[in-house]
């Protein structure tokens, strides 16, 4: 017998050959790794806390489902979940649709369209300009898509259930598409937005206004889930009346599309469901024809270097060369003071922390100073002070948070080689970024409050001095066992962190928020011993700081690590 013909022990005549992905496939897979694993979603190429994440965007619909389970199920002879409130419930999982997929679509801003890496790596390849296009278009579809069906498909299946309404099948339908609707308006919003934006503005000139886009699209969003409460109550007053406003808000609008499948013709409803369906096609026609010409203009811009030219002199920067100095007497501490500010405002994850944080606090500083009526939104001016602390608190663990985050650690090590161990002076220059932070963002909201005459001339300074001096304590605290310059190393996290974020912003900041008002409207003698006690506490944890970093510190840089200074001046890669 021919030698050919004899066939191996592990031969399977069964068994097909594995199939070969092409090129598109390739692409695609490629591309998505990239907009899941970058320095927005990851930490060097560690997912676990965007699925964490992710997760907690997805339980908050699980959770109010079960809550309504009983409200839907009521005893015998009790009355039913009336038309309004049931409206008010679907009006949650709108809302809170619109706010998840706009919040990834506005985080994830820098990473939709091809980066210097993306052009650099994929264009001088031997592939066609427009597969790398449809690539790029299908990943980011795919991106999107799974991500409004992940954080959506636990209210999708469960509500329903919970409401235990007779059509069970056609309430799940009417909940997915209005879901739908508002998840793919969210996001084609966004998309079709910074696509008119990078094919009529200059690259730098886009850069420029990135930073106030994604803070005012993160406080639009945030705004929108903290007056939840507030609609919900007026829905009815809202819908029924006069008033031509409701009739442009777009949670509106797919709380429409879900009444009217669910129940069938209704006043109210019919004409904002069309508004939601005439508005979520006009955006995904705006981006499909905005986000190839963007693409492409990116790609050349990219190419020829434009975002790489010399910036000149602004005004802002004029001014902050001519304070720094006074308020940063050291040179040392100045160099490092410059270079938090650069990289905050260069770098994009930092510059997403600040953003997310900052909208939650004026979200919540804004609902707490509006009343909705059918006639638009009142203010009401007995907010304004606690409206100065809460912005002033999620400044300061916006601050923190973006300082947190890592940049590039690859250089680190030449901190080490200017200033050999890290010392005091450089370390708490965090701290000072805080403190004058706080100070002049409080200072600006208690003028502007003033100037309306919401709060009085003499509780002005009471506010100013409040806030900055929390300020300070937080910082102190938190800062105690600093033991990097900020964005040179990343934060470590242990499996306690979350719990105790949780308590931080669930228990400790709703009661620091009630006595900062109250220290605000303190008389003078009081006011003095409570600034004479956060004065001890300041130097208590000053000296815990200094008596850890004597006894503990050893350093930036983990001298385990083979890769850093001075073995190879983490050049390795």
């Amino acid at each position: 017998m021919p030698k050919s013909n004899v066939l191996g022990l592990r031969h399977d005549p069964i068994l097909r050959p594995p199939r070969i992905p092409g090129q598109t496939e390739r692409l695609v897979r490629h591309l998505l790794a990239r907009l899941c694993q970058n320095e927005m979603l990851s930490i060097d190429g560690d997912m676990s806390r965007a699925l964490q994440t992710a997760w907690a965007m997805a339980l908050p619909q699980l959770l109010a489902s079960l809550i309504s389970f009983p409200v839907y199920h009521q005893p015998h002879g009790s009355a039913t979940r009336g038309y309004w409130p049931q409206a008010g419930d679907h009006y949650f999982f709108i809302a809170y649709a619109l706010f998840v997929m706009g919040a990834i679509a506005v985080y994830s801003w820098d990473v939709l369209f091809p980066d210097a890496i993306d052009v650099f790596v994929l264009v001088p390849l031997p592939l066609p300009a427009q597969q790398l296009l449809s690539s790029r278009i299908l990943a980011v579809a795919i991106f999107l898509a799974a991500t409004l069906l992940g954080t959506n498909a636990l209210g999708i299946i469960f509500f329903p259930l919970a409401a235990g309404q007779p059509q069970i099948v056609h309430h799940i339908f009417a909940h997915f598409a209005s879901v739908l609707f508002a998840g793919v308006f969210a996001c084609t919003l966004v998309l079709s937005l910074q696509g008119i934006l990078l094919t009529f503005l200059s690259e730098r000139l886009f850069q420029k206004i990135t930073p106030v886009l994604q803070t005012l699209g993160m406080l639009i969003l945030f705004a929108l889930l903290s007056t939840f409460p507030l609609v919900v109550g007026a829905l009815k007053t809202l819908l029924t009346s006069s008033s031509h406003w409701s009739l442009w808000f777009p949670p509106f609008w797919f709380l429409g599309i879900y009444q009217r499948i669910m129940y069938g013709a209704a006043p109210p409803f019919d004409l904002l469901a069309m508004r939601g369906i005439i508005a979520t096609l006009t955006t995904i026609t705006i981006t499909c024809v905005t986000y190839p010409i963007a693409y492409r203009r990116k790609v050349r811009l990219v190419m020829e270097g434009s975002a790489a030219t010399a910036q000149r002199r602004g005004f802002f920067n004029t001014i902050t060369d001519t304070i720094v100095p006074f308020i940063v007497r050291n040179p040392i501490q100045r160099g490092v003071f410059r270079f938090i500010g650069q990289t905050l405002w260069r770098s994009r994850r930092p510059r997403a922390m600040i953003a997310i944080f900052l909208s939650i606090g004026i979200a919540l500083a804004f609902a707490s100073m509006i009343t909705i009526e059918p006639s638009g939104i009142a203010f009401r001016y007995g907010g304004a002070l606690v409206s100065i602390a809460v912005v002033a608190f999620w400044l300061t663990f916006a601050l923190r948070a973006a300082f947190a985050s890592p940049v590039d650690q690859r250089g680190s090590w030449i901190f080490r080689s200017i200033l050999g161990r890290e010392k005091s002076l450089v370390l708490d220059v965090q701290k000072h970024w805080t403190v004058y932070a706080v100070l002049f963002v409080s200072t600006a909201l208690s003028a502007t409050f003033l100037a309306c005459g919401a709060i009085s001339i003499s509780q002005f300074p009471l506010a100013v001095l409040i806030c900055t001096a929390v300020a300070i304590l937080t910082t102190d605290f938190y800062g105690r066992h600093a033991s990097a310059i900020p964005f040179t190393q990343a934060m470590k996290t242990t499996q306690h962190e979350r719990p105790l974020a949780a308590v931080r912003y669930l228990v400790v900041f709703p009661f620091l928020m009630k006595w900062e008002v109250r220290w605000m409207q303190m008389n003078l003698i009081w006011l003095s011993f409570l600034l004479l006690d956060m004065y001890i506490l300041h130097r208590y944890l000053v000296r815990v700081a200094e008596e850890w970093r004597a006894n503990d510190f050893d350093g930036n840089l983990d001298d385990s690590d083979p890769d850093e200074f001075p073995t190879s001046l983490g050049l390795r890669e």
